[in-house]
């Protein structure tokens, strides 16, 4: 996760942007500008969620939560929102700019008796489920090693993969063939600087009541000339945000080398976040 200079973390798949705003901005303290970072106790607080999906894989029925500040002072009417749903890119959408907003309302922000100047943070984070597709030409040669005089349309060889504007990204694929085997080798990682989810655990309170045995885990399928692939181990354990899974298939694969198209498919949950804070003071002379 990167935080750039204007305070948007920019991460794959979902994109969050936090604005946080008050009624009215004339006459606050602090540097002016939008959004306003400033008000008086009393004021009403609202914090807006701008976020966009990035990714190709459309998410639905995702969470979205808001915590981090201390609820003595700040109560906000509806702390969660449980239907977290974005597009991803189409040919409607190429750039995944289509964006939705959610806001969170304090109706009339407290701060504590003891000082003149509160700054409350605040942490959302965004959960869902999210699906990693990846795509490659590959060579499949039942007789990598003959000597016979004869010309073959590939070979086979290691292969990368760009970017598959996803938050788990399928790195590179190690492919070794033989008579009735093909066996490919493949490297996948974290890119997204949030946190990977078994794909079977529960995304609801992802904030708070994750255990450790549900993170960073994902379940990898891949298939070629629609032959399905045995993979080991199907699910995944990141190590250090990256993991390896071997996917095999064992039959005829022919008498001639051809080029296919591999498939691999990653399914996850996902959780990322981004921060922001406001000043609370007092007003003078009311207290």
């Amino acid at each position: 996760m990167r935080l750039n200079k204007n305070g948007v973390i920019l991460v794959f798949g979902i994109l969050l942007v936090l604005l946080i705003a008050q009624g009215c901005a004339a006459g606050r303290p602090g540097q002016p500008g939008s959004p306003p970072q400033s008000l008086y106790k009393g004021d009403p607080l609202n914090i807006v969620v701008e976020y966009s999906n990035k990714g190709a894989y459309d998410v639905s029925q995702g969470y979205l939560y808001i915590s981090g500040y201390d609820k003595s002072y700040i109560t906000f009417t509806t702390p969660f929102n449980l239907n977290l749903n974005s597009k991803g890119k189409s040919e409607f959408n190429p750039l995944g700019e289509l964006s939705n907003t959610y806001e969170f309302n304090e109706p009339a922000v407290s701060m504590p008796s003891n000082v003149d100047i509160y700054s409350p943070k605040f942490l959302v984070t965004a959960c869902y489920k999210y699906k990693t597709e990846a795509f490659k030409e590959v060579c499949i040669d039942p007789d990598p090693f003959s000597v016979a005089p004869q010309e073959k349309v590939c070979v086979v060889h290691d292969v990368s993969f760009g970017t598959q504007g996803a938050p788990v990204a399928v790195n590179s694929v190690e492919e070794t063939t033989s008579k009735n085997r093909v066996q490919f080798r493949v490297h996948v990682s974290n890119v997204g600087g949030g946190t990977v989810i078994d794909n079977q655990a529960s995304i609801a309170d992802c904030h708070t009541r994750l255990k450790r045995t549900d993170i960073d885990k994902l379940t990898i399928r891949a298939k070629f000339s629609d032959k399905i692939m045995k993979c080991e181990p199907e699910v995944i354990q990141l190590v250090g945000g990256s993991g390896i899974s071997i996917c095999s298939y064992d039959g005829n694969l022919g008498n001639e080398a051809y080029l296919t198209v591999l498939d691999i498919e990653l399914f996850y949950g996902y959780r990322t976040s981004i921060q922001g804070s406001t000043n609370i003071y007092r007003i003078p002379g009311r207290e």
